[in-house]
């Protein structure tokens, strides 16, 4: 989906999807934008595991960063569907030089950022301080791999030179996710003891 709004999978500078939506033509932003919205029910599955390696820090504790990043991916399924109107008011701005317009959806967008962003920062910091408590089934060193890391290497990742850029920009931000999805299923799938979950990592 992140490289259908960038026009596909190719080599090329390390442009952020919303600067791809200026030309990109509009089917592949189209079903770019309808995968990403499509696949929610895949993302919100991803917090029973997660739910399950944070349940040993106590079940109240562990339920709060679990709704906060659910409401968060709730929320970005929507900005994903958006893109194909963020993309197509772009393309209008530019036809007819209209510089407020492109200012105004920009402002929509750090807007609608803001609003999910807020609820998954407080879920990562949650996660990290109960995994930093040792009591989940996650090890210690796993709090580096949380969702915040997303943010926090967003800029780096962008510095990426063309041609390497175009392959992992655009996908960058999903890939950590899954990562630490996958580590979660890991750590919270049941060991062949009935009842056990298998051993922190």
């Amino acid at each position: 989906s992140d490289h259908l709004l960038r026009g596909g999978i190719a080599p090329g500078p390390a442009l952020s999807i919303m600067e791809a939506l200026h030309t990109v033509p509009f089917q592949p932003v189209l079903w770019g934008s309808l995968l990403g919205y499509a696949v929610l029910p895949l993302a919100l599955l991803g917090l029973w595991p997660l739910y399950r390696a944070l349940e040993p820090a106590g079940r109240r504790l562990a339920l709060v960063p679990v709704v906060l990043f659910g409401y968060s991916l709730t929320l970005f399924a929507g900005y994903h569907y958006a893109a194909v109107l963020y993309a197509l008011g772009f393309q209008a701005a530019d036809a007819a030089s209209n510089s407020l317009l492109t200012e105004q959806l920009m402002q929509v967008n750090d807007g609608a950022l803001t609003v999910i962003g807020i609820p998954l920062t407080i879920a990562s910091l949650w996660i990290i301080g109960l995994i930093l408590s040792g009591k989940t089934l996650y090890a210690r060193w796993m709090a580096i791999v949380s969702p915040l890391l997303t943010q926090l290497i967003s800029p780096l990742v962008k510095m990426i030179p063309s041609p390497y850029g175009g392959y992992i920009v655009p996908g960058s931000m999903t890939i950590v996710f899954v990562v630490f999805f996958a580590l979660a299923l890991w750590v919270s799938w049941p060991s062949s003891k009935p009842g056990v979950s298998s051993e922190r990592l």
